[in-house]
This record gives structure tokens, sequence and C-alpha cells, in this order.
């Protein structure tokens, strides 16, 4: 009986080859793509999972409300751990980390630059694990010690021999490697190399980098709690110890505990993040997208499928009537559906094999090396073929089977399957309501990065090349500033601790003078030099800026921006100037206003900015090069830069490379958009394609009585695509409200963003209702081409 039912499946699905291609396509397709993003979804969601303690591990993050806002924040003043070790002790362990993202290294007159250095007490083994080829976590009890990670090692040694070899940090910190460790996994807390904390350079500042009120980025707490039973005790304790620890600390400041598992998906702390975050919504879009992918090549197998049924009315009547019973007709057509499913995944998991190194690329390599490296892919699969199986196999045949075999002979032409018909439209409105929502919201996706790269910033970007620097001795840094501004392709050298939209800024609790005592605000920092506002163009709309005639290094002398003033309720501009404030325990008059500027992403409102000039802060060189540089200008400017500072390596990075790099995510979100928008509309129109041939197909012999009649071929056009054309309608006006409401929630995570222009629903309604037309009118010309005498006589 299985070889007969096969026999026939195989004649059947070899008899409508068109259509059987058309349903294996889409459905390839749609299954390659949810497979994909399970890929990419179970990989945003696998970060840290390796730890042995993860679900009791959490980071200590912190809430500062005033004026009805709330500032989040994941980094943590240094004395916390400290005192919260001196009276906790229902925790199994806490610790403190500092995270810098890279920093030179030198061993034998050698110079490496490694990324994700990582500053960890003794107490960090007691919260994360790592896996020692070499030593113990006991190793960092002594200070000036590090341990490497496996691959560093063979990086800067070419061995794994590495134990006790002297290693240079920067030039200046002498370390030991005394252990070796496997590479860390899938982590939100990366690193290439373990560093005792003792050994973090203390650098000269004009604030204390020990002090409740400063906060500097990088600097990060952990606990694991023995019970996660007990996270709200353990909150309310910290609360507790750190009002009693210090009168400093802004009383509206709430610590919290935020799970490792949701770290990386949180973006209420995500900018504190030492490995990036994923929004949350963009995982959710990628699992509706993928669902609605599947859906379309679905519904294409149901529609065809559901047609080729009903044409084979008298197959089944003839079966019937020979004393076939429902289950056989079931069993034939579910082996059918099955034969098809499972060529369609076979093509699936091979289009997914050629796809994923395209897609880990446009990922930055953040994803899966192969379909098969994620065990539960193979149960995600298993599923998916069984849905498949029941919805697009056993529920249409369960449908064809019920029709009794004296209905299916009695019944003429027009009115077999009905019901169906209308269920086929049904399912057609569904197709081109998921390409409508999918071309209308990528309209205005590209339109919103459009103005992410245009958008005015207040500052200038062009011909601007940024550099570390691993010293700021007055002597180095003038001596090399003398000589890059001696180029002639040079017009301006600048010193800070980075560029207007650099993340690298001290923060600290600020006191307004007219506000009221305990409600303190979060203030960043900016370190700059004299010459920084006409580098980057910063307009002032108040007051001056430093004299470089008059040598004043200390931080007695601030400007602010308008947001300061405004925020922390200051008079006017002119009014302000010279109002004396008091940061981090430095006294000062405000000398100048700066015109806001975007200092971080568009994600963000612009916040409150303080500058000052600390030269123990200036890691960064800005070099504004003239319009029309000579290419050989940034080598002169290598060159000299490292006769100054021989022991560092040279690193630069042009401004505007920088500034795209902060919508590196949306990019990746518009080109995923493009592509989901691209497989989802082929997939609609492939499915119209058959199914329009289809109907058409069955109405051949109307189109030529009617040509017979005197029936215009525009005439026949217009007959056959208002059907259709009214589907696209009706998906059009259900569709745009639903892309309407999903692309407006989507711009609201951008404080700046366009307006949605309703021009671009305008032409989604046009493109669709064209596209259609046209496809309906290339089957309805050739079919009204066709001789009508062959035709009818065939009939």
């Amino acid at each position: 009986m299985l070889k007969n039912y096969l026999t026939i499946s195989l004649r059947n699905i070899l008899k409508n080859r068109f259509f059987t291609f058309i349903n294996i396509f889409g459905l390839s397709i749609g299954i390659a793509t949810s497979i994909l993003i399970y890929l990419y979804i179970m990989h945003e969601l696998s970060y840290d999972k390796y730890q042995p303690k993860y679900e009791r591990i959490y980071r200590v993050v912190s809430d500062n409300t005033h004026e009805n806002k709330v500032e989040h924040e994941a980094i943590t003043p240094n004395p916390l751990i400290p005192a919260l070790r001196n009276e906790m002790t229902i925790l199994e362990g806490m610790t403190r980390i500092i995270f810098w993202e890279n920093g030179v290294f030198s061993y034998d007159n050698k110079k490496f630059k490694l990324d994700n250095l990582l500053f960890i007490e003794p107490q960090f083994f007691d919260v994360f694990s790592v896996e020692w080829l070499v030593g113990s976590p006991s190793v960092f009890k002594n200070p000036n010690v590090a341990v490497i990670t496996e691959s560093t090692a063979r990086k800067l040694f070419g061995t794994l021999d590495v134990i006790n070899k002297p290693l240079k940090l920067n030039g200046k910190s002498a370390l030991t490697i005394v252990g070796l460790i496997k590479d860390n996994q899938l982590t939100n807390i990366p690193y290439t190399i373990l560093i005792s904390y003792e050994s973090y350079p203390k650098f000269e500042m004009p604030f204390a980098i020990d002090s409740w009120s400063t906060t500097i980025s990088g600097f990060q707490s952990y606990m694991v709690l023995k019970d996660i039973n007990d996270r709200s005790d353990v909150e309310k304790q910290i609360n507790r110890i750190v009002k009693k620890s210090t009168s400093e600390r802004d009383s509206s400041d709430v610590f919290s505990l935020q799970p490792l598992s949701e770290v990386r998906t949180d973006i209420t702390y995500g900018r504190s993040n030492l490995n990036g975050f994923t929004d949350p919504t963009y995982l959710v879009i990628s699992a509706i997208v993928g669902f609605f992918v599947l859906l379309l090549g679905c519904i294409n197998y149901i529609n065809l499928s559901l047609s080729i049924l009903i044409k084979r009315h008298k197959e089944i009547g003839i079966r019937k009537v020979n004393g076939a019973l429902s289950t056989n007709i079931i069993k034939q057509f579910t082996l059918e559906s099955v034969l098809t499913i499972t060529i369609s995944f076979l093509i699936a998991i091979l289009l997914a094999e050629i796809v994923l190194p395209y897609l880990s690329n446009l990922l930055d390599g953040q994803i899966y090396k192969n379909v098969y490296q994620l065990p539960s892919v193979f149960l995600f699969m298993a599923v998916l073929i069984v849905i498949l199986i029941t919805i697009t196999g056993i529920l249409p045949s369960l449908k064809v089977s019920s029709i009794k075999a004296i209905e299916i002979f009695r019944k003429s032409d027009e009115t077999k399957g009905m019901s169906s018909y209308s269920f086929r439209n049904i399912l057609i409105v569904i197709q081109f309501l998921v390409s409508v929502v999918l071309i209308s919201s990528t309209f205005i996706i590209a339109e919103q990065i459009k103005f992410l790269r245009t958008k005015e910033l207040g500052y200038s970007t062009r011909n601007i090349i940024n550099c570390p620097i691993s010293s700021n001795k007055r002597a180095l840094i003038d001596n090399l500033k003398g000589q890059i501004l001696s180029m002639p392709d040079v017009e301006k050298v600048s010193f800070s601790l980075g560029a207007p939209t650099s993340g690298s800024n001290a923060n600290t609790a600020f006191q307004s003078p007219y506000k009221k005592d305990g409600e303190r605000s979060l203030v960043s920092f900016k370190c700059v030099d004299y010459d920084y506002a006409e580098t980057f163009d910063i307009k002032l709309v108040a007051g001056r800026w430093w004299n470089s005639e008059v040598r004043n290094d200390s931080v007695n002398e601030f400007l602010v921006n308008e947001t300061f003033l405004r925020k922390l309720g200051f008079p006017g501009d002119n009014e302000s100037l010279g109002t004396v404030i008091s940061i981090a325990g430095n006294k000062g008059p405000i000398i100048g206003v700066i015109k806001d500027f975007h200092s971080s992403s568009l994600r963000n409102s612009i916040e409150p900015l303080l500058f000052a000039q600390i030269r123990q802060l200036y890691y960064n060189l800005s070099i504004k090069l003239k319009p029309n540089y000579s290419p050989n200008t940034i080598k002169q400017i290598q060159e000299k830069w490292q006769t100054v500072f021989p022991d560092d390596i040279w690193e630069y990075q042009y401004f505007d490379d920088s500034i795209k790099e902060q919508y590196k995510g949306d990019e990746r979100t518009f080109k995923l958009a493009i592509t989901a928008s691209w497989i989802a509309i082929c997939i609609a129109l492939l499915g119209l394609f058959g199914i329009s041939g289809y109907t058409i197909q069955q109405k051949t012999k109307t189109i030529c009585l009617r040509k017979i009649l005197g029936a215009e071929v525009p005439g026949l056009i217009i007959y056959l695509s208002k059907r259709f054309v009214y589907m696209v309608l009706i998906a059009n006006i259900i569709g745009l409200p639903i892309a309407y409401y999903a692309i407006n929630k989507w711009l609201s995570q951008f404080a700046y963003h366009v307006d949605i222009n309703l021009i671009y629903f305008a032409a989604t309604l046009l493109i669709s209702v064209l596209i259609s037309i046209l496809i309906i009118s290339y089957y309805a010309v050739r079919t009204a081409n066709q001789n009508p005498a062959v035709v009818l006589r065939n009939e």
C-alpha cells in the first residue's frame, strides 16, 4: 500500500512540475529564513550561559531620579564593593572589575596591542568561572601579575610556555604572567588578559577615583546570590549600607541588581555594557519576520495544494465509489505533502549553510559557524517539520476528503470548492498584508538611516583623525603638537579625553546651587585643551573659551553646554557667567556657554556637559587636516608620532567613521529589513504568480468565449485582475495602519527622528497594485492570444 501511495505521489508531483517548484521554492526560503533567525536569536540569548552560577549572578546597577527623569547606570563607584564586604554576609561572592578597551604590551622589544583588558580582584573567581590550563585563582593574591588566554599567548609569544614571562603595559606597569586560561566563550565580560586589580594605573587626577561621587566608564560590580529569592533583601541592604557609608551620594540614587541573563538584551543599562547590547525589540522583530516569511511559504503551499486537490475531485470521487476510505485519501495527500516538505527542508538546510557566513559577516562574526553548531536547532527543525506537515498536509487533505462522492459528481465546476475559494482569498490577502507592512516599513527605516547620517550634529567631522596616546606628559605632547602643526596640510591639533561623541567621559554627581540640597544630577566631564573648540568647530553662545596665552592647567575655570544650564536650573546664558560651581571637590567659575551638540548617538537626548582642562586625562589626539590634504600626510604624522611615543603602537580613525559606527546596529537592522522584505515580496509574488496562473488556467474556456463574442485584451485583463486588485487593496487597508503603528514604535527609540511621511504608504499601495496587475496581465495576454478554436475543441 505504501509503495502504491508513493508511486501516485511521485506521479502527481511530476505532473504538476511548475506548481511543485513554486511550493518547494517558497517553503525552502521560508524554512531557511526561520532556521537562520532561530540561530541569531539563540545566539543573542546565550551570553554567559556557560557560567555554572549563571542564574544567580547579578550586576549592580543604579537609577537616579530627578525632575521626573530617571538616569540609568551600570557603572559603580569604586568604594562600593569594599563597603559591602564589611557588612554583608548573605552573599556567596562579590567582586569589582575595571575594563579597558585596549592597551599596548611590550616584551623583548616587541609591541602588541591587545583588546579587552580586565583588571580583577581575587574574588572575581568566587563569581565567575574560567578554565585553567596552568595556574589557579590563588595567583591573584600577589600584586602585578597577569593571566592570559590561550590565543593571546600564541599571539604574543607563539607558544603556550609563558609562565613567569615579563610584560609591560603601556611602557609603564611591569607585570609577570603567572597563569594560562582557555579563551573565554560568548560573554558580556570579554577579556584577552586578566590583570591584578592593584596594577590599575593610578592616574594623577584633580578628583579622587575612590570618591563615592565619581563614576568612571569600565568600573563595574558583580555578585552571586546564594538564593535568587534573596534579591530583594540584598538590594535593600546595599542601599542601606551606601547611605550609611557616605553623605556625598545623591539620596535619590537607588542601587539594584540586574540578572546576568538580562545584561545583553536590557537596553536600559546597555550603554554601559562591555561587549555591546542587542535591542530586544530587534529580536522580537526578527522572530515575527521569520514567522511571517515561513507563513508566506505555507500559504503558497496551501493555496496551490487546495487548488490542485479540488481539480482532482473526480479522482477522489472515483476512489470513494470504489471503496476508498477518507483515511486512505488523507494518507495519500499527506504523503505527497511529506515528500514536498522533505525536499524543501533539504534545500533549506543547504541554503542556510550558504547564507550563514554572509549573515555572520553582517553581524560582525557574532553568530554560529554552521547550522549544526547549536544542538537545539535539531529540535527546532523537528517541531517545524511536524507543524508544516500538519498545516500544509493533513489539514488540506482533511478538508478535501470530507466531501461526499455524490456531491462531487452532482456539483458543477463553478460550485465545486466555493468555500475553499473564499479561504484561498483570505490567504492571498494575508500574503500581501505581510508584504505591505514590510515594504512601507523599509521605506521609513531607510529615511531614518539617511537622517542619522546627515543630521547636523553641532560640530565638524570632516578631515579629522583621532588616535589614542599612552602618555600625557606636557613635554611630550607639546613637542608632538608643535611638530604636527608645522606640517603644511595640518590645520589644528587638540588633546582631550575623547572626540565630541566619545564615550570616554568622567561622570560625577553634581549639586546645582539652584536645586535643593541632596538633589544631585549626573554630569559628564569633557576633558579638553585650548584648541578643542576650533578643531571641531564647536560654537560658543556666551562667554569665552580658555586663553591659550594664559597657561592654566587646573579645573578652576569651566565651560558648560546649554542643557547644563537649562536642566540644572541656572539662569540665562550670560547671567550664568561667573557663577562659581563645585565639581568633585574643585571650585571655579563658569567662563563660557557652549551651543548644544550631540555628544552621543541620536537615540539619546543631549545631556548636561561640563568642559574642563584636565591634562592628566588627555589620552586622545585629534588632528584637523586641510581640505585637499596630501595622502602622504597621514604617514608623515605617524612618523612624528612614533618618535615621541616609541613604546606605543600607532592607530588612527577618521572621525566620520566613528560617527557611522554609532549606528552600525541600525544599519544592520536596515539591511536585515531590506533582505526580509525582498524575501517576503518574492514569496508573495511567487504565490500570486502560481495561484493566478492556476485560476486563469481554469478560466481558459470563459476567456475564449468572451474573445469570440468580441472582448478585447485590455477588457479581459480588467476582468481577470479585478478580483486580485480587490484583495491587494484590502491587504493595504489592513496592513498600512499596522505598519504605521510598528514603525512609530521603532522611531520612538530615537530622541531625534524623522516624521512618518504618508507618501511612502501611498507608494506601497501603488507598487503592490501595479505588480499584481502586471502578473495577471502576463497570464491574461498569453491566454487571450490562444486560438479559441483549439481551446474549445479540446474542451
